[in-house]
């Protein structure tokens, strides 16, 4: 049990550099079609622009819940494996969820 709970915890450290990269990824787009168009002398359509930057950041958006979400895994499965190495008794009722979730 032990070392399927530390292989998920190597996963979702894996998933977290993704996530970060892909969010670093959004922002970098974000703010190169923003400098384009501050030294850009090509005429463009407000609108167009101003779609194409609320995609991405709606991209980073999504990003971000599941970052969130890989997060919380990450401290629950860390806490949990930290209460198993202690020998603590899993009494409590988030702790026992978190058993469930992970138990799998």
């Amino acid at each position: 049990m032990e070392q399927n709970s530390t292989r998920k915890y190597e996963a979702l450290l894996l998933d977290e550099d993704r996530l970060y990269t892909q969010i670093e990824t959004c922002e970098e787009m974000i703010n190169a079609v923003l400098d384009n168009i501050y030294h850009s002398a090509a005429t463009l359509d407000y609108e167009t622009v101003q779609n194409a930057v609320s995609a991405i950041t709606n991209i980073e958006l999504v990003l971000r819940v599941e970052l969130a979400a890989v997060r919380t895994d990450k401290v629950f499965l860390a806490r949990l494996m930290k209460l198993r190495e202690d020998g603590d008794d899993l009494k409590d009722e988030i702790m026992r969820c978190a058993a469930r979730h992970y138990a799998t």
